[in-house]
């Protein structure tokens, strides 16, 4: 038997016993495989109680300042991140923009080297003001989990010409 974190199942993460290793069809694994539950748990640093966000079992098989963070916090890496982030929009609103629930870093116009989206024109209007915002310098940060989503508004629509 070999043990896995399974991301496929319906019911989300969870671990699983596998009869034979590698397991195909629709199956994907953040872990080697090991022999046993105890070994996996060790092996992948799963803490005892799921993620307090998200209720999934999780990793901490990361730098110690992260792994550190997350088991203060009884968070996954995910979760840990969108709970770091959450101020960034309030705290720096000409700098971060939430829209359609994703996260946008607008970067320095004037910065040298590569440009977000490859230096295509954003435009953004900011909910809180309707000030217009527009950048050929725009990050992508990522989706926003929907258990997020009533702690991360969006701030901003984007104006699509």
């Amino acid at each position: 038997m070999w043990f896995l974190i399974d991301y496929r199942d319906e019911r989300g993460k969870s671990i699983e016993e596998h009869e034979n290793y590698p397991p195909f069809g629709d199956w994907s694994s953040c872990s080697p495989g090991y022999a046993s539950r105890e070994e996996l748990i060790k092996g992948q640093g799963i803490p005892l109680e799921p993620c307090k966000e998200c209720g999934e079992p999780f990793g901490t098989n990361y730098v110690e300042s992260t792994k550190a963070r997350q088991l203060e916090h009884n968070l996954c890496f995910g979760c840990l991140l969108w709970t770091e982030r959450m101020n960034d929009p309030i705290n720096n609103p000409d700098r971060y923009l939430i829209a359609e629930h994703k996260f946008y870093s607008i970067a320095d116009e004037n910065m040298k080297g590569p440009r977000g989206f490859g230096g295509s024109r954003w435009t953004f209007k900011r909910i809180s003001d309707d000030k217009i915002i527009t950048s050929t310098n725009v990050w992508y940060g990522g989706d926003i989990p929907e258990h997020f989503w009533d702690r991360i508004p969006d701030t901003a629509t984007i104006i699509r010409e």
